[in-house]
């Protein structure tokens, strides 16, 4: 690294076209015609930059980024859509059924229908988000089911079939149509849960759905890593949301399992969809820019027990 003096840097940057980004230790300035090394300039050196630089890059700033979300409209999804809109992002929001997310309908959000099982579905949305948006900056799979609790003798292929086809493959197949529109420097978040490292009797097939997501999201890490885009799985424990009652648990029966398990947990409680959204919302956030290929469990300090 070299230090620059002021009158060098103002040289260079009249005699060169630069490339400018800012970086954790100061304001760095990268020759693009000559091949130049980078070099720093310490943040105790008061530069400005030229004013076509400065009003280029807030313009840049103040462009919406876009972030695809499935399972958008209930749960940990709806939750994940509503904290990127308030953080200033533009949300595509995919879901199976659109009558029960229409009241999130407004500025910052659209959500369009999408079933992440089938392929002709997820072409669609694909295509819309092109046409509409052009690129996408985040991509955050929720699309989940769980299916009635088990043993895995008394499974039937059908139910693999179902749980595999929407959890592993409709991750998968969003993730897959949508990387050639992700910017660089985008973010993937995978949702997991804690059954795939703690399962519970009942959980085989579900737990393994989870746990082909966390070694995907792992292996897509390493892939993508050279187009600076970053990979997470977030595995919650239990979450009140609407997934249970989708698999056909009653209403009674889904609070007094949210009331004991939540004893379970060191904290007290089961989780909201907040929990584990105001997480993501940093995960898909520049503030995370050196994190890449983790697993982060939201579990109440469950793993302490």
């Amino acid at each position: 690294m070299h230090r620059l003096s002021r009158a060098r840097l103002r040289s260079s940057l009249c005699a060169a076209r630069h490339r400018v980004r800012y970086c954790g230790q100061g304001l760095c300035a990268a020759r693009l015609d000559d091949g130049g090394d980078p070099h720093r300039i310490d943040a105790g050196e008061r530069t400005r930059l030229p004013r076509a630089n400065r009003h280029a890059r807030r313009g840049a700033m103040s462009a919406p980024r876009v972030a695809v979300v499935t399972g958008g409209s209930a749960g940990i999804g709806r939750s994940v859509a509503e904290v990127l809109v308030r953080e200033g992002w533009r949300v595509v929001g995919c879901a199976r059924r659109l009558d029960a997310a229409e009241e999130l309908l407004g500025a910052g959000i659209t959500l369009e229908q999408c079933d992440v099982a089938d392929a002709l579905s997820v072409a669609s949305l694909v295509e819309t988000v092109r046409n509409r948006h052009g690129a996408v900056a985040a991509l955050v799979n929720c699309a989940g089911i769980v299916l009635p609790r088990k043993n895995f003798v008394e499974t039937s292929d059908a139910d693999m079939e179902q749980l595999f086809a929407v959890n592993v493959f409709g991750t998968l197949r969003v993730t897959r149509a949508l990387l050639p529109l992700m910017s660089d420097g985008g973010t993937i978040v995978n949702l997991s849960s804690t059954l795939a490292s703690r399962p519970r009797p009942g959980s085989a097939l579900y737990a393994a759905t989870k746990g082909a997501i966390e070694r995907f999201s792992t292996a897509l890490a390493t892939e993508v890593a050279s187009r600076q885009i970053r990979v997470h799985v977030v595995a919650p424990a239990l979450v009140r949301s609407r997934i249970w009652l989708e698999a056909g648990m009653s209403g009674e029966a889904y609070d007094a399992l949210l009331a004991s398990r939540g004893k379970d947990f060191p904290l007290g409680r089961a989780g909201e969809p907040e929990d584990v959204s105001e997480l993501i919302a940093f995960l898909v956030s520049s503030k995370a820019n050196w994190m890449t290929g983790t697993a982060i469990q939201v579990d109440g300090g469950a793993m302490l027990r």
